[in-house]
């Protein structure tokens, strides 16, 4: 059984916003550990949060539109109160955490792990500086499930 859940998310069709789904698709085919459950999503929505009361740890992986293009940051999140109007087809990762206590009793341990993006123009590349942060963005990761290298 997972312990930890990864969802990688945004759209791979806009440029920068890709490098979460990239980030996912990339450790799942590198990581086969079965303490971890990868995930690419284009938006974080309510159904994940029955997945999120499963798991002891979550890990975010997202573009962040502030900060140097390539600059990879690793937070620590915590459930956060729902705003009035919450759309359940796209979430914040602290509102999904706090879905999850609030649905099922139980929320993980919340991380998310950023790059900075440079163009969230269409397209189905990546920057280069965002491309290049890839390895970084992979081993905070890593090192955040606890399989550092």
């Amino acid at each position: 059984m997972a312990t930890t859940l990864v969802i990688g998310y945004g759209n791979p069709t806009r440029g920068d916003d890709g490098i979460g789904w990239t980030a996912a698709e990339r450790l799942a085919a590198e990581m086969h550990d079965p303490r971890v459950r990868i995930l690419a999503r284009q938006q974080l929505t309510l159904e994940l949060a029955a997945d999120l009361s499963q798991v002891d740890r979550a890990i975010f992986i997202d573009a962040a539109v502030i900060g140097a293009p390539g600059e990879v940051r690793t937070e620590r999140i915590d459930p956060a109160a729902l705003p009035a109007e919450t759309y359940s087809h796209q979430l914040a990762p602290a509102a999904l955490l706090e879905c999850a206590r609030t649905l099922y009793g139980k929320c993980p341990e919340g991380y998310v792990v950023s790059v900075s993006g440079e163009s969230f123009e269409f397209g189905d590349e990546l920057s280069a500086p965002v491309a290049a942060a890839v390895p970084d963005a992979l081993r905070r990761v890593r090192e955040l499930v606890g399989l550092a290298e």
